[in-house]
């Protein structure tokens, strides 16, 4: 985007990113629904594991 970019342009390039970012974030909340659906889960016994785990990703 440059000064020469009429106001209309650049909203809806905000518009569409914005959009886009918002279809990732709910895609991820389905995805993580549909993993704990089918028992695909990881129970931590304690918060240093689940730290472990974390790290190692």
């Amino acid at each position: 985007m440059v000064c020469s970019d009429s106001l209309n342009e650049v909203n809806h390039v905000m518009l569409a990113k914005e959009v886009a970012k918002k279809e990732d974030f709910i895609g991820g909340i389905t995805d993580g629904l549909e993993d704990f659906i089918e028992g695909r889960r990881k129970h931590f016994k304690t918060d240093e594991e689940m730290e472990a785990y974390l790290m190692s990703l």
